[in-house]
């Protein structure tokens, strides 16, 4: 597959739609094609011919998806943020209004990792993406084996 852009969206309504409404409308700023996981089961696959969106993919179709694509664009949950983690892509996270854990995560992985954020106000005004960082600086606990990591936080606590 050539160069394309992955919005996952997840969270609760109505921000998961805004969301998904606010990426459509800003599509001529994302590079390549652009393809939407929206994140709930439901409809089937819909195409025209700069967008395809997913109601849902399993994690394997999901992951390939990850490992593939340019750039991903997010929410900064602790789950997506894990996913993101473990395959190394670029992105954009886009923390949900309203919840500051999320705002948290992103501010917490932009100052220490430099992850590229965007609060979903200003990805609405937005007639250019600003320059993304791809040489993501990621936590390094990747390609160790899970025992050590484990042994290694249980050292850690109190």
């Amino acid at each position: 597959m050539s160069f394309f852009t992955l919005a996952l969206l997840s969270g609760p309504e109505p921000q998961r739609s805004k969301f998904e409404r606010i990426i459509i409308s800003r599509r001529h700023i994302f590079p390549g094609k652009l393809i939407i996981v929206a994140g709930k089961p439901g409809d089937s696959v819909k195409t025209d011919k700069d967008i395809q969106r997913y109601s849902w993919l399993d994690g394997p179709e999901l992951k390939s998806l990850l490992e593939s694509a340019g750039l991903v664009i997010c929410r900064s949950g602790y789950s997506t943020i894990m996913d993101i983690n473990l395959l190394g892509c670029p992105v954009l996270m886009v923390p949900t209004p309203g919840q500051p854990e999320q705002e948290y995560l992103a501010s917490h992985m932009a100052g220490r990792y430099g992850i590229n954020i965007i609060e979903q106000k200003e990805l609405a005004r937005l007639s250019e993406l600003p320059a993304i960082k791809k040489d993501i600086e990621w936590p390094g606990m990747i390609d160790r084996p899970l025992d050590k990591v484990l042994d290694e936080l249980i050292k850690r606590s109190p």
